[in-house]
């Protein structure tokens, strides 16, 4: 065990009321991550709250079981022993960080990204684990949590989404191990597996229909890209959800070495940027980080408050330097 495992461990045995935090626009990892501690934390007896200031979207509700997941609105004026920040590579991911850390005298931060920027009164931050699923199947071992059915699923679909399925490039042998022992747990491998990586809505479908239609390459082809205004998410009407999950249908394009997806926000901006890379020497969240955000090495994102073409010319132009 880490000394920050160590801290960890030790501040959430002494709090009785522990608010978790997942960061916003919810992904797997950091839903499942927070339910598992979340079970883990009821189980020792503690009382728990959830927060987020954004929805969990239908894609991973089922995660949270009986759980709820309040605004912030509905929690400013409780106070807590602790509060836990799970998968939070930065504190403007918190969504709301004053509340965060004013809702407790102690905010624990426990995430995997290489560009986490040590925010909490304790940080416990491997860049080696594939997911921060890791870390919480770690802290419950170390606390002699059982693993339950519904821990399990949460642990293994947090495992499964941030690795995207056990294929990133930087997956783990240590993932495949923890996911096995979680598997044996699973009321059914076959339907989580479904539920995960086996639908897809009609909005996204003609939503992903429209993005391979307008993809545009870098000379070599070895950089891809998407450029998606917000009139084209209305007129889909797709979720939010939905058009993250554009750049997985770019990644893996033979011969591709960087995608991105340059999304429009709102009607006035301001513009997400994800990157994926396929090849390990190639460090992502270093252009990230360049604008503001960061993430892993293989996939990172920013905003930028300009507008859409202003946000290509920006970010592309660093690539043409390295790769094109």
């Amino acid at each position: 065990m880490t000394e920050s495992q160590t801290h960890v461990t030790e501040a959430l045995g002494r709090a009785n009321t522990v608010l978790i935090v997942l960061h916003v626009h919810p992904d797997g990892d950091t839903t499942g991550s927070a339910t598992a501690l979340a079970y883990a934390l009821k189980w020792m007896g503690k009382s728990v709250t959830l927060a987020c200031s954004d929805a969990v979207g239908s894609q991973f509700q089922f995660l949270l079981g009986d759980w709820t997941v309040s605004s912030w609105d509905m929690v400013l004026d409780q106070r807590y022993d602790a509060s836990v920040t799970v998968d939070c590579g930065d504190w403007r991911r918190v969504g709301n960080f004053e509340a965060a850390r004013n809702a407790a005298p102690v905010m624990i931060n426990i995430d995997h990204h290489q560009s986490n920027s040590l925010f909490g009164t304790i940080n416990w931050v491997e860049p080696d684990a594939n997911a921060t699923a890791v870390l919480i199947y770690r802290l419950l071992q170390s606390m002699s949590v059982p693993l339950t059915p519904p821990i399990a699923t949460a642990l293994y679909c947090a495992l499964s989404t941030d690795t995207g399925s056990f294929m990133y490039p930087h997956t783990i042998a240590e993932s495949l191990t923890v996911a096995s022992e979680l598997a044996r747990l699973l009321p059914s491998l076959r339907q989580v597996n479904q539920a995960l990586w086996a639908h897809r809505s009609w909005a996204q479908t003609r939503l992903i229909g429209w993005a391979l239609s307008n993809l545009c390459t870098s000379p070599s082809r070895r950089v891809v890209w998407i450029a998606v205004p917000y009139a084209t998410v209305l007129a889909y009407d797709v979720k939010d959800e939905d058009a993250e999950a554009l750049i997985d249908w770019l990644r893996p394009i033979e011969g591709v070495a960087v995608a991105l997806v340059f999304r429009e926000l709102s009607g006035t901006g301001p513009i997400k940027v994800s990157w994926r890379s396929s090849q390990t020497e190639l460090n992502v969240a270093e252009f990230a980080r360049a604008f503001g955000g960061g993430g892993h090495s293989y996939a990172s994102a920013a905003v930028l408050t300009v507008n859409l073409e202003q946000a290509e010319t920006a970010v592309l132009s660093r690539l043409e330097d390295v790769i094109w």
